[in-house]
C-alpha cells in the first residue's frame, strides 16, 4: 500500500495539486476518517470503487458527506454500475 500511496504523491507534485497528508489508524467509513482527522465529515472525500458491466472498474471520488448517485455516474458515462464486492 505504501507503494501506491507513493505513486499518488508524486503525481501530486508533478503536477502542483496541493494536497494535506493525515495520518491515521485504518478506517472504514467517512465518519470514522473526519472523527480521528477531528474535522467535519463535509471536509472530506470518498473513494468508491465501482464496478462496470463490462466487469472494468472505476472510482468514483465523492464528496464524504454526500451519498453516491448511480443514475448521475451512470449517464455521464453511459455504463451501467455497481459497487465492486469485496473479493476485489
Amino acid at each position: 500500500m505504501e507503494e501506491e500511496a507513493e505513486r499518488i504523491l508524486k503525481i501530486f507534485k508533478e503536477n502542483n495539486v496541493w494536497y494535506q497528508l493525515y495520518e491515521h489508524q485504518p478506517v472504514y467509513t467517512s465518519q470514522e476518517a473526519a472523527r480521528v482527522r477531528g474535522v467535519e465529515l463535509k471536509t472530506g472525500c470518498k473513494s468508491m470503487v465501482l464496478k462496470r458491466k463490462d466487469g472494468n472498474f472505476i472510482i468514483a471520488n465523492i464528496a464524504a458527506d454526500k451519498k453516491i448517485d448511480f443514475k448521475v455516474i451512470e449517464s455521464f458515462l453511459g455504463v451501467k454500475l455497481s459497487f465492486a464486492g469485496r473479493k476485489y
